[in-house]
């Protein structure tokens, strides 16, 4: 059940679905928009301005969008609304009203959907000062000569007053600047934030300047990854204009703001190894652990499961999984887990978590199939001049002939934690004992080792 504003304007949204049907759809540039104007860092005191940014349109999603190289910062995002005298005459919205110049009420309400999009973590409304609710203000005051122009909440702000030697005072931008008074509210049904404001009388000049109703402050989060939609509810109870004349506007363009986080914190390196599982980790703003689970194995489906967590790293990015979390400010770029739990023709997922109880979404990493009729050992695919080529599903001379070339060293090797292969911990060498367990898994020999859920 949708959610209205308690205002002198409830009785006109009853009437908007059936005029707005009458109208038919003729666009003339009405729109309220979404906008990115600052960013602040993460777990700044509420209320603090930051520093403005730039968006640019994104013409793909049709988003005034943000980019950052990696989370953790705080998003304000002004809620903007222009254009409601535009052709209003010639729609013959207002007949009474020559021109149909002025705004009588507007009500936008935002999609809480868009806080999460499945790929890094969810966004956080946050809250403002004096507002009772999270994430949300107005805009009917701001902080003036205090150089920042951002919303206070009068008579006195001491963000504003104090620290910006600021006074807090009507915002000449507000969305109805000309009214001696008008009607105001706040809902939050579920995080689905909606601002409204009506005039008592006919006041709100279109003047051809972008008018602010007000904001949302959301908490973009260290592991936030990908690009997020702050849309609106479309739905005509939700978001809409209405001309001075208490006539709805038809076809209001409402513009979603986007926030890109183009940081990849981790992935899975494209090479899958025997006895190793390899991830990259990007750029770490925070003290992380890194937890290890297998969801799947062709040898041992018994020890599907939690399995442990990646420990500290040598200085080659090569760890073991050990039974507690290890947490590090700072990780190498690419992380190379080998232990007893990992084993060949498997499934692993790795996940981050700056607590151990809150994790990021996983990157799973297998290791290397069963080859053919063999249970495991393919190492490479072949050499081609300069390197070996990744594992190509076949074990024979070549695969053999690889982990000789490693273990005499020279021009030719393979990657070292492609050949090696054991013993039940493999110990990042290559010797004649891993060209021995590539001989026997040649000829047919199972997998030799303990299953990981018997792993010491």
């Amino acid at each position: 059940m949708k959610t209205r504003i308690r205002s002198g304007i409830q009785s006109v949204c009853l009437i908007l679905p059936i005029v707005m049907l009458a109208l038919g759809t003729s666009a003339f540039g009405h729109e309220i928009r979404w906008m990115p104007i600052r960013s602040a860092p993460l777990g700044s005191p509420a209320g603090t301005v930051g520093d403005p940014v730039t968006p640019q349109f994104n013409t793909d999603l049709g988003c005034w969008e943000y980019t950052a190289d990696i989370g953790g910062f705080e998003m304000h995002l002004d809620l903007q609304a222009f254009g409601w005298g535009d052709g209003l005459n010639r729609s013959r919205v207002c007949r009474s009203e020559r021109g149909g110049t002025t705004l009588g009420a507007i009500q936008a309400s935002v999609d809480p959907a868009g806080y999460s999009n499945g790929v890094g973590s969810s966004l956080n409304p946050k809250g403002w000062p004096g507002s009772p609710l999270d994430g949300i203000y107005q805009a009917r005051y701001r902080c003036e000569k205090g150089g920042d122009l951002s919303p206070c909440t009068p008579p006195f702000d001491p963000t504003c007053d104090n620290l910006n030697n600021g006074e807090c005072v009507f915002a000449s931008n507000w969305v109805m600047p000309q009214c001696a008074s008008d009607l105001s509210a706040f809902v939050t049904p579920t995080l689905g934030y909606a601002w409204a404001t009506a005039a008592q009388f006919d006041c709100a000049i279109d003047d051809g300047a972008v008018k602010t109703m007000g904001g949302l402050i959301l908490e973009v989060p260290t592991h936030a990854s990908g690009t997020y939609l702050i849309d609106f509810d479309a739905d005509p109870f939700s978001t809409f204009m209405i001309a001075g004349c208490g006539t709805p506007i038809p076809d209001v363009v409402l513009t979603p703001a986007c926030i890109t986080v183009d940081a990849e914190f981790w992935e899975a390196d494209a090479v899958t190894k025997n006895r190793y599982v390899s991830f990259e980790t990007g750029v770490l703003p925070v003290e992380l652990a890194f937890h290890v689970r297998m969801t799947d194995s062709a040898h041992f489906p018994e020890s599907v499961g939690d399995l442990g967590w990646v420990g500290a790293p040598d200085s080659e990015g090569t760890a073991l999984v050990v039974p507690d979390p290890v947490f590090l400010p700072s990780w190498p770029t690419i992380v190379r887990a080998g232990d007893c739990e990992i084993v060949p023709a498997a499934t692993y997922e790795i996940r981050a978590t700056g607590d151990g109880v809150n994790f990021d979404p996983p990157v799973v990493v297998e290791t290397t199939a069963p080859p053919a009729t063999k249970f495991w050992g393919d190492i490479v695919g072949d050499f081609n001049g300069m390197a070996w080529t990744p594992p190509n599903g076949v074990l024979n001379f070549v695969d053999v002939q690889a982990a000789i070339k490693t273990f005499q060293g020279g021009a030719s090797t393979a990657p070292l934690i492609w050949a090696d292969i054991g013993p039940e911990t493999p110990n990042r060498i290559v010797n004649f004992n891993d060209v021995l367990w590539l001989i026997l898994a040649f000829i047919g020999e199972p997998y030799p080792f303990s299953a990981p859920a018997d792993c010491p």
